[in-house]
């Protein structure tokens, strides 16, 4: 069957489209386990071990509009008392210099400066309406502070914040009351909750981005798709029936991921049960499979009939891509195995776009020519 030639390359790129793209097989819960501690962190700005070693810390903040991991991170630590909810922040910052402070006053427009924002719902029993009260905290660099119920400004609350500024990374901390939220935690109680952080560059209008620890989708005030805070009094141990029983105050069906984060790795929990326990430590075996998938697509295109160059240009991407590896292993932060984990995602995302990219482009090519002959 001959067809015309215009329809034979839609086809074909309509085919690529659909080869080289990737099906979110569902959405992530995340819940970050919040332990009970004794030790009150002193509200200065400055994330110490001895004040935060016994709290749990998240990372891999994405974009809310397309859920990409954020080259620039942030750490959260959470832990609670019997009166107090703590968090501690670690935004890195590789330009310090071009920090937005803009004097805004409280309750002003903190948004438009350098900043971390709190969405909390101290929830009863519904986990999933979004018509519930949430409270809203944003603290800029400098330390200046904003607070309110869902969109409105008009509520202020009793807490505490302070920052420090570092030579590549400025650090929070928060001291929230649960007097101010209206009700107190118990231990295996789930709240829902989301960190925001707005980064800007000074005098560069188009370099603004805003990372979420869960994807809002681009409106942070959909408390429906917030994260959650798992209370734990018993250092944050979990058993096979207590991980389900968490998955079942989420989800009451089948299909979605539940991942419950720890001090050394998470958990992935699903309707059917606990597919084991994941250490930061270990390698990403998702991520692991999709880069491999990429190389030997390249390797086996090598063979093809390409020009000389493409081949080249496949040999330099492999050698750029092992180097990049490495080079993401040797920078990571070894005190913090979130920190390496979440490194690792960055380098092999970003690594996995750029293979692709070159597979398909030679690729093409190639199809191009074919249909020329």
């Amino acid at each position: 069957m001959n067809l015309p030639k215009k329809l034979l390359k839609k086809m074909i790129v309509l085919g690529c489209l659909v080869l080289a793209g990737e099906v979110n097989a569902g959405r992530l819960a995340l819940v970050q386990c919040c332990p009970y501690s004794s030790v009150c962190p002193v509200i200065d700005g400055k994330i110490t071990d001895k004040e935060w070693k016994d709290a749990v810390a998240i990372s891999g903040f994405v974009y809310g509009t397309d859920a990409q991991i954020a080259p620039v991170q942030t750490l959260v630590y959470a832990k609670w008392s019997d009166k107090t909810l703590y968090l501690g922040f670690v935004a890195f910052e590789p330009k310090m210099d071009k920090l937005v402070v803009n004097d805004v006053g409280r309750d002003g427009r903190l948004w438009w400066n350098d900043n971390i924002e709190i969405f909390i719902c101290p929830c009863t029993d519904n986990l999933h309406t979004d018509k519930r009260k949430y409270f809203h905290f944003i603290v800029d660099a400098k330390g200046r502070q904003y607070d309110g119920i869902g969109r409105s400004a008009s509520w202020n609350g009793k807490w505490q914040s302070m920052t420090c500024l570092s030579k590549d990374r400025w650090t929070l901390e928060i001291a929230i009351p649960f007097s101010t939220l209206g009700r107190e935690p118990i231990a295996g109680g789930i709240w829902r909750i989301n960190y925001t952080r707005t980064r800007l560059e000074k005098g560069v209008n188009d370099d603004s981005w805003a990372s979420q620890w869960s994807s809002s989708a681009g409106d942070y005030h959909r408390p429906e798709l917030f994260g959650y805070l798992y209370f734990s009094r018993d250092k944050c141990k979990f058993s096979a029936s207590e991980l389900q029983k968490v998955f079942h105050r989420i989800f009451s069906y089948p299909g979605p991921i539940v991942r419950v984060f720890v001090k050394e790795g998470y958990f992935d929990v699903t309707y059917a049960g606990v597919s084991g326990f994941n250490r930061y430590k270990d390698s990403d075996r998702g991520l692991s499979d999709r880069l491999q998938k990429w190389i030997s697509k390249l390797q086996a295109l090598a063979k093809d009939k390409i020009d000389k160059k493409d081949k080249e240009s496949i040999k330099n991407a492999l050698l750029q891509y092992k180097g990049a590896m490495l080079s993401g292993v040797a920078n990571a932060d070894k005190r913090l195995a979130v920190m390496q984990w979440v490194y690792r995602r960055i380098v092999s995302e970003r690594e996995i776009s750029k293979l692709s990219d070159l597979y398909w482009k030679i690729k093409l090519k190639s199809i191009r020519k074919e249909l020329v002959r």
